[in-house]
């Protein structure tokens, strides 16, 4: 699953009193929110900026300071779709408007301050934190997140975390096999539980699907296998064969297995796979005779010996 080009909300704040105005903390506040634009585009995600649209000019005010602007911004962000919302608590505004924001929008938040002690930014952020435990008007508000412009690397780990749990949230994963195996019952998941909060769906299906393909492939299409043992070699896998552990006839065995498995997640594409497990004991070991550890070992990277491939965690 690649957690990039979604979509994270932007938005800035400003002093409300019309008689405390400043040209420079204006063209402050703007600064900060073209860093911040720029440092989710430098890793992959689309900065989605209201104020691009409402504030075209570079004079006068520049943060948000009225409800009906706050109207505004969410409905534009709401319309992009984004997956969640970093706000730049920079210099003080009342907190009302960020709870409001909050509220319309209803997506993960982080607020992002920076220790500059020409502008009210700490005072803000405190203000805010508190309303927004205080007045928690959804989960999101109660679970929000703080940090410093300065610390990126946090930034980032946190947009990526939550696209991807929102990624999760309408993805699925399938189990081969059913969820645990060797009588290790400790292993069995909750799924209608897992389904409530973390995931869309959870499909289970037997390995007997994958075991068909693969004779399918070995009888009717080999030059597939052949095509992939050139790849592997072409890109410098070293193939030994012992005769014990591996001959030509179990690694092509192996090899429409996980021809048999990218086939399957193809026909399956509607549902958005986003991750699979395979139940190696004792079916596929014992009776098919391969390992289940093939899978693993391909399905996780883009690319083999028919082209670019979605990565699917193994």
């Amino acid at each position: 699953m690649s957690i990039t080009n979604h979509k994270v909300g932007i938005i800035t704040f400003t002093d409300d009193r019309k008689r405390i105005f400043s040209q420079e903390r204006e063209r402050y506040l703007r600064s900060k929110q073209d860093e911040l634009a720029e440092l989710l585009k430098e890793n992959g995600f689309i900065p989605v900026d209201p104020l691009k649209e409402i504030r075209k000019s570079s004079k006068g005010w520049y943060g948000i300071r009225f409800n009906s602007e706050v109207r505004q911004c969410a409905q534009i962000l709401n319309q992009a779709g984004i997956e969640c919302l970093i706000i730049g608590t920079w210099h003080w505004s009342p907190p009302q408007l960020v709870l409001d924001l909050v509220n319309l929008t209803n997506v993960p938040l982080l607020l992002v301050a920076e220790d500059n002690t020409d502008w009210a930014g700490s005072v803000f952020t405190s203000a805010v934190g508190a309303t927004l435990l205080e007045w928690g008007v959804n989960r999101h508000a109660l679970t929000h997140e703080r940090s410093f412009l300065s610390d990126k690397v946090s930034i980032i780990k946190w947009v990526r975390g939550v696209c991807a749990a929102k990624q999760m949230r309408k993805s699925a994963a399938i189990l081969w096999g059913g969820s645990y195996a060797v009588k290790m019952e400790l292993l069995q998941d909750d799924i209608p539980r897992l389904k409530t909060f973390l995931i869309r769906d959870i499909l289970s299906e037997g390995q007997y699907i994958l075991i068909k393909r693969s004779q399918e492939i070995l009888r009717q299409k080999p030059d597939r296998i052949n095509s992939f043992i050139h790849w592997l070699k072409k890109n410098g896998t070293r193939i030994l064969y012992d005769d014990k552990m591996l001959n030509e006839e179990i690694l092509r065995i192996q090899l429409a297995y996980v021809l048999a498995a990218r086939d399957r997640l193809e026909e399956l594409e509607d549902e958005e796979i986003t991750g699979v497990s395979i139940k190696c004991q004792p079916e596929i070991y014992e009776e098919f005779g391969v390992i289940g550890c093939t899978l693993p070992a391909f399905l996780p990277f883009s690319e083999d010996s028919e082209g670019k491939r979605p990565i699917i965690p193994t």
